[in-house]
């Protein structure tokens, strides 16, 4: 099964000196597995990176980047009650050869009695 997904994000960030960073893309990806146990996903399309750096901070223009999307996301799950969440998303620059921004996220979460007695998140 084929899937369309479009995004959008931003980013603010003084100790690197950007004022705003924002992004829009779209990518189309497939479910290579869709189980009621697991589902793993893989998406590619393109992406736009804006970036306004603060002009106090850091004296360098505005950029803006093209890039390519590359996606993977894992989901395991065992009776409702506990799931893994892996994420990763890459992208690679076009407009500027050599330039990569790579973020992942993990997210544990176990429930007992409707109760959520763990949930782990690391962003990086």
């Amino acid at each position: 099964m084929h899937r369309l997904i479009a995004f959008d994000g931003l980013l603010q960030s003084s100790e690197q000196g950007i004022a705003r960073q924002n992004y829009v893309g779209s990518g189309i990806g497939r479910f290579l597995m869709n189980t009621n146990r697991a589902t793993i996903a893989v998406l590619g399309g393109f992406a736009w990176q804006n970036t306004v750096y603060n002009p106090t901070l850091l004296p360098i223009p505005t950029q803006n980047v093209a890039t390519t999307l590359i996606s993977t996301d894992v989901n395991l799950f065992k009776f409702n009650k506990t799931s893994l969440d892996l994420n990763a998303v890459l992208l690679p620059a076009l407009s500027q050869p050599g330039r990569v921004v790579f973020f992942h996220e993990r997210d544990l979460l176990h429930q007992a009695h409707g109760q959520r007695l763990v949930e782990f998140l690391v962003l990086w």
